[in-house]
């Protein structure tokens, strides 16, 4: 064989073995992106998992109503205030604020309880004013009384409206500045 065959096979097996190389390379490769694509996929579903997540936590949320009942079981009627929670979300503790004809009042207002702080704000407006904060927290679905206050039963018969707010980490009910208006219209006494 001559040098020229020898440099050809040689050159030829080169080829062969550049090309063996390459393939299994190109194997790899195609391998490393298979596993980067099935890392790429789990995280993807762990992201997705995450958002959902995070959603369920954003969606989560206290919801507190102010709540006035009529109680004339106790020597004279009564208006009960309560602050219920219709979210899905305790409150860790709430501020409430109330606005009360001067007029229907016939006694102070009562504070309902040790972990609420009361304060009486000037009349304005012919409105009596109530402030407080309760520092104990109010699960879903549940009430807690705020205060309540005696009527005078001469003015039963005429209508009122009472104001109110509350304030809690999750935002103030109604928003701004503005106070939600309850109309109070008073049956009359059951006669036994």
């Amino acid at each position: 064989m001559t040098a020229e065959a020898y440099w050809s096979l040689f050159l030829g097996g080169l080829a062969v073995g550049g090309a063996v190389v390459t393939i299994i390379l190109v194997w790899i490769q195609v391998a490393l992106m298979n596993r980067q694509t099935a890392l790429m996929e789990r995280q993807l579903e762990i992201t997705d998992k995450q958002d959902k997540l995070m959603e369920a936590q954003l969606a989560r949320r206290a919801e507190l109503t102010m709540e006035v009942t009529m109680d004339r079981s106790q020597g004279g009627p009564r208006l009960n205030f309560a602050v219920r929670n219709t979210g899905n979300k305790s409150a860790p503790d709430f501020y409430w604020h109330l606005r009360i004809p001067a007029a229907l009042m016939a006694q102070q207002f009562e504070n309902a309880g040790p972990s609420t702080q009361l304060d009486e704000l000037p009349v304005k407006d012919g409105m009596r004013g109530f402030r407080g904060h309760r520092d104990s927290p109010i699960y879903p679905t549940r009430a807690v009384q705020v205060g309540r206050i005696g009527l005078d039963y001469v003015l039963l018969d005429r209508p009122g409206v009472i104001r109110w707010k509350l304030v809690c980490e999750d935002g103030v009910v109604p928003p701004g500045d503005e106070f939600q208006e309850i109309d109070l219209s008073f049956p009359p006494a059951a006669t036994s």
